[in-house]
């Protein structure tokens, strides 16, 4: 069992300001410049090509971050929405397992 640490031991909070911007992006942006433009237009056709989906991120800090701190928190927050798909899908499975098993939940439902 861990102990509870004390409001001391907390590291002290860093001086000046600290600001985060994250956008991701799956529709048209009508103000967009000709470049997010032609780059959104890409990624529908890749989404068309391969079946897969394409998402636009754009992350902005200050202090500003490496690039390898950036992919570090992507992939975070990748892995993080590849858990609640996983979570999702298993709910939906045993949603059909329960109703395929008590057809009496299947009228309750409606």
């Amino acid at each position: 069992m861990t102990q509870p640490t004390s409001p001391a031991a907390e590291p002290p909070a860093p001086t000046g300001t600290i600001c985060t911007t994250l956008s991701v992006h799956m529709t048209v942006n009508d103000d967009a410049t000709w470049r997010q433009r032609l780059g959104n237009v890409l990624r529908r056709l890749a989404d068309r090509a391969d079946g897969r989906v394409t998402a636009a991120v754009h992350l902005q800090t200050m202090p500003a971050l490496s690039a390898r701190q950036r992919a570090d928190c992507i992939r975070i927050g990748m892995e993080a929405m590849r858990r609640a798909a996983l979570d999702e899908a298993y709910l939906d499975a045993l949603d059909l397992i329960l109703l395929d098993g008590l057809p009496s939940l299947r009228e309750r439902k409606r």
